[in-house]
């Protein structure tokens, strides 16, 4: 019995076809058996490839899109403030625009309100307006960011860079309760963004309550680098004061900030033809932070140090050891002896 081509062929083309109806995997399992339906196969393969291939150029122009403009909005910019804020202790806290170019986040303008956890406060030092000075300024600030970091990656900014910052340093504490992790905010570590290294290109550091405890460290260079056991600070350039050492030119100030205190390992100070060297440390309860230390002094001019009006009758230079005692914030003050 003899099956005509037009039966045959009429045949095929109903078998093909009802392959080409049962899906992708039965097609690929039983369509090599069905003149035709193998080309049938290849065309649907074809055909969901195509598909897929743009569902997915889709999607990720889509994710870049989200990840080329989440740092501009305002949702972003929340999250940043809502997590310094926690991470710093502070009460208020206002910060610029926020955005990303050349792989790096940046922060024009940063003012913080310390609070109670917080280890910096805001001061009624004189000011034009008579307005409080914000407990932490800083302006400038850079730090890397790649377009998944955040997101699909950790955050790891490695360095955070800023043009200038000012810090109005809480020197302690009336009660242990008030002062209760008082520096815990300077080792903690993020969860969502980490750093290891902070340099500021103009840093101003001010602590002390009255005239006896007020210091300073103005206009310098600072270099901080976290260690296993805190942080390890190198300041150069700008101006050191503390009592009648005033406005010393800072060659280098070595130190290290642990939570069991603060030590300067060195300091090599200036003034003209004089020198002057110390070490100190900082450590005790935050109710009474006790300084120690020792250092030197050699040809300094005694004249920057004394009263306007008697400059005209008393002068020279002076060298010889002193002894560093005290509290900065206790109402003894600072002792150099």
């Amino acid at each position: 019995m003899s099956i005509s081509q037009e039966k045959l062929d009429s045949f095929q083309a109903r078998m093909s076809a009802w392959v080409a109806s049962q899906g992708i995997l039965f097609q690929l399992k039983h369509g090599g058996g069905v003149q035709g339906a193998r080309h049938s196969v290849i065309s649907s393969v074809v055909s969901v490839g195509l598909r897929l291939a743009l569902l997915l150029v889709v999607v990720a122009l889509g994710f870049w899109w989200y990840l080329d403009r989440r740092v501009g909005s305002a949702g972003f910019s929340e999250g940043i403030s809502s997590g310094l804020t926690v991470s710093l202790g502070a009460d208020e806290l206002e910060l610029g625009g926020v955005s990303r170019e050349g792989g790096y986040l940046r922060i024009p303008i940063l003012v913080v309100s310390g609070g109670d956890d917080s280890f910096f406060k805001e001061t009624d030092r004189d000011t034009e307006d008579d307005k409080p000075v914000p407990g932490l300024f800083a302006k400038g600030i850079r730090t890397k960011m790649g377009l998944l970091d955040g997101v699909l990656t950790a955050w790891d900014g490695e360095s955070v860079d800023v043009e200038e910052m000012v810090i109005e340093l809480r020197s302690g504490a009336e009660s242990a309760g008030d002062g209760a992790g008082l520096f815990d905010t300077l080792f903690a570590q993020s969860e969502t963004f980490r750093f290891s290294r902070l340099v500021v290109a103009d840093m101003t550091i001010r602590w002390g309550y009255s005239e006896a405890t007020k210091g300073e460290i103005r206009n310098a260079r600072m270099e901080a680098t976290r260690n296993e056991e805190g942080w390890s600070l190198v300041f150069t350039d700008g101006q050191f004061s503390q009592n009648w050492l005033r406005d010393l030119e800072i060659k280098t100030i070595e130190a290290l900030v642990r939570p069991d205190g603060l030590e300067v390992t060195n300091a090599d100070l200036k003034q003209g033809d004089g020198m002057v060297t110390f070490t100190a440390e900082v450590s005790g309860p935050v109710t009474d932070p006790r300084l120690s230390g020792s250092g030197a002094f050699q040809s300094l001019s005694i004249t920057p140090f004394v009263e306007p009006e008697v400059r005209d009758y008393l002068g020279g230079d002076i060298s010889g050891d002193f002894i560093l005692s005290g509290s900065t914030y206790a109402q003894e003050g600072v002792r150099i002896s």
